[in-house]
This record gives C-alpha cells, structure tokens and sequence, in this order.
C-alpha cells in the first residue's frame, strides 16, 4: 500500500482562508500525504474560471484530484483521505465514538457551516464588495442560481450585521461551540481521547473566531475546556503545516477588523 502511494499523484485545490479546504490540509498532514497545492483566489473568483469548472462543476473549494480521479465536498474528501492512506487512524474503532464524529461532522455540513459563510459574507466580503461599484455587485448576486440563496446574500450586502438572517447564523455558531465544550469536558478530542476527523472538521470554525479577535468567549471563562481543546489542537505539527503557513497577512487583518462589528453583539 506504501508503495502504491508514493506513485499516486495528489493535488488540493482549495483556498488558505476556506474552512473546507483547512479541514481536508488537516487530514492531509495528519496523515502524512505528500501533495501539489492548486491554490485559487477567491476574491478575484478563480473557483468560477472556466478551467476550473471543469474540475469541480460546483465551483467550489476543496477539490482532491488523485491521479486522474476527481473527489469533491470536504466531508466526503476527509473520509477518502482517511481509508485511502496510511498514517494514524482518523476515525475511531469504537462504534459509539465513531457514530459521535459523524455526528459533529454532520452539525457542520448542516448548518455551521453555512452560518459561518454568512458571518464571513457580511463581514469581510461585504467590505470588499463595498468597494465595487454597486450596480456591478448586485448584479453578480442575481447570477447566484438558487433563490433563497440569492436573497440572503443580497440582505447581508445591503444590511451587513444588521440582516436578519446574521443573529441566527451567530446563534449556531455559539450553539456548536457550546456543545464541544460540554462534551470536551469528559474527553480529550471530539469523538474519544483520540484525534480524528470531527476535530479536523470543527477547528475551522473556531478558529474563524479566532482570527477575528473574538477569543474571549472561550478566554474569559465561560468554555474552558474548548480552550484547551483549541491549543491542543495547535500545538499539533500538522496546524502549522495545514494553517499557519498558508495564512496571509492581508486576510487576517481583514478577518480582524471584521471582528470588531460582531463584538458588539457577543453576550
């Protein structure tokens, strides 16, 4: 099997800032898989380009290429990751503990991780997008397909974190989080005492938190055990290697000064 890997050809398009895409380098470096970076803007919308479309129709970031297979959406991309390679197990042996990260993993492609594009869109994207002229932004959000889809990301571009739909998003957010910490109170990692995918997955997320200067609602006391969970997580090697080294400057300044509007609303 280790030698069948080292001939197979592995290439990640994804984004440093997209939180599927840190999900799946996480996977990646805990497993020790030796893959090309295809990284796309997503502001100067590279993901929409023609070319890329060809690879994943969808348009969206991560997308594994092994070989000449395609596989995309990141749960489904860390589960490959996990029975395709060698390296430390991703998911527990137990039954009950692998039912709980499937668990975690499904709360995220559920609804956290769609409330955290809305934090993000009505943030950091809407001051991009602020800086277009306004004709040309609207009508680019007439081009999104779905019109539930549409309409949202039309009310966070006229109402930022006044929209209605941006309390509900930050309700789900709080929620999950509040959840690890009540179960990391009787656990080292998500599923079990044992790293696996759920942690893969739900890092992004918190971190998003992170990176916006909004620490404190796990610094201050109120979730220790996330806190600790967190900085375990980060003291593993494969952060640096899947997060830190791929985080620009720029962007982060960017989620920082975003913060600073969803402050005031954290209790």
């Amino acid at each position: 099997r280790i030698e069948e890997e080292h001939r197979m050809a592995v290439t990640l398009h994804h984004n440093a800032m997209s939180t599927c895409s840190q999900k799946v380098r996480l996977a990646l470096e805990e497993k020790g898989v030796v893959w090309t970076s295809a990284e796309l803007n997503l502001i100067a919308r590279e993901h929409k380009a023609p070319e890329y479309l060809k690879v994943n129709a969808n348009g969206v970031v991560p997308t594994l290429q092994v070989d000449d297979q395609i596989i995309t959406e990141s749960s489904i991309i860390n589960e490959y990751i996990n029975d395709a390679f060698s390296g430390a197990a991703l998911m527990p042996v137990n039954a009950l503990e692998r039912a709980r990260a499937r668990s975690w993993i499904k709360q995220v492609d559920d609804g956290v991780h769609s409330a955290c594009g809305i934090l993000t869109y009505a943030t950091v994207m809407r001051a991009v997008m602020m800086s277009l002229p306004r004709d040309a932004v609207l009508a680019d959000i007439a081009k999104t397909p779905d019109p539930h889809a549409r309409a949202v990301r039309e009310s966070l571009f006229e109402h930022g974190v006044d929209a209605a739909e941006f309390g509900g998003a930050l309700d789900t957010l709080l929620d999950y989080m509040a959840a690890m910490n009540n179960a990391l109170a009787s656990t080292i990692c998500l599923a079990g005492d044992g790293f696996s995918l759920a942690d893969c997955c739900a890092l992004p997320y918190v971190l998003r938190f992170e990176h916006m200067g909004l620490s404190r609602i796990w610094s201050d006391g109120r979730r220790p055990h996330l806190h600790r969970w967190l900085r375990d997580v980060q003291a593993r090697p494969s952060f640096e290697l899947a997060v830190d080294k791929w985080m620009p400057a720029q962007a982060l300044g960017m989620f920082a000064m975003a913060g600073e509007q969803i402050a005031a609303k954290l209790n």
